[in-house]
């Protein structure tokens, strides 16, 4: 890759020094979760926090990595030329590679995984917007999140100030707030949707 090339983002780009920073202090053994990859932005921090930590850590991103829509238009603003229907996973993996990181990119529908069993301590959805998808996401990792430990971001949680006639897209929202025994609000930017907390535990499902 060109030096002054840069991955293609949708905006979360901007997150990239909180996951760095956060995803450097896993512990070894550890592991990072992002629903939601794409062309894999904001994954390039994770890698890179893991790579200065030198902690065993594994990252899973989880996406599709088929383009659509105006993925088109928005990689194009970066320089990069992309169809529709594409298949971008060999060109993640490119961009992506980090020797001794290890890295796991699943393809496919999230909700249809399984998880390895190892602790998550930080979780990543920046796709599952609805309730039934996040659910199901939930009933697959949050079982492995580690109480006062793993940190939960939640790129699309004001999402709805954006359309405020989807009602459903505030389903994020209420979910959290009816559980004020499982997380704590650690950092808010509702210009780009996104909400922080930390796990508490007792989560039930």
């Amino acid at each position: 890759m060109e030096d002054n090339f840069v991955i293609p983002s949708m905006g979360g780009g901007k997150l990239n020094k909180i996951f760095f920073d956060y995803v450097k202090n896993i512990p070894s053994g550890g592991a990072a979760v992002e629903l939601g990859t794409w062309c894999g932005a904001g994954t390039k921090a994770l890698v890179d926090g893991v790579k200065e930590s030198g902690n065993d850590i594994e990252i899973h991103g989880y996406d599709d990595f088929i383009i659509q829509g105006n993925e088109v238009d928005k990689a194009a603003k970066f320089g990069v030329n992309l169809k529709q229907g594409q298949n971008i996973l060999p060109l993640v993996k490119k961009w992506l590679c980090v020797p001794g990181v290890k890295l796991h990119l699943h393809k496919g529908e999230i909700t249809k995984n399984k998880w390895n069993g190892k602790p998550i301590y930080l979780y990543i959805d920046d796709a599952c917007k609805y309730e039934e998808n996040f659910i199901k996401a939930l009933k697959i990792f949050s079982p492995s999140w580690v109480p006062m430990k793993t940190i939960v971001v939640l790129m699309d949680y004001y999402f709805y100030l954006a359309r405020p006639n989807d009602k459903k897209l505030e389903f994020q929202k209420n979910f959290i707030e009816s559980r004020p025994e499982s997380f704590k609000l650690k950092y808010v930017n509702k210009k780009l949707g996104t909400a922080i907390f930390l796990y508490k535990g007792g989560l039930s499902l």
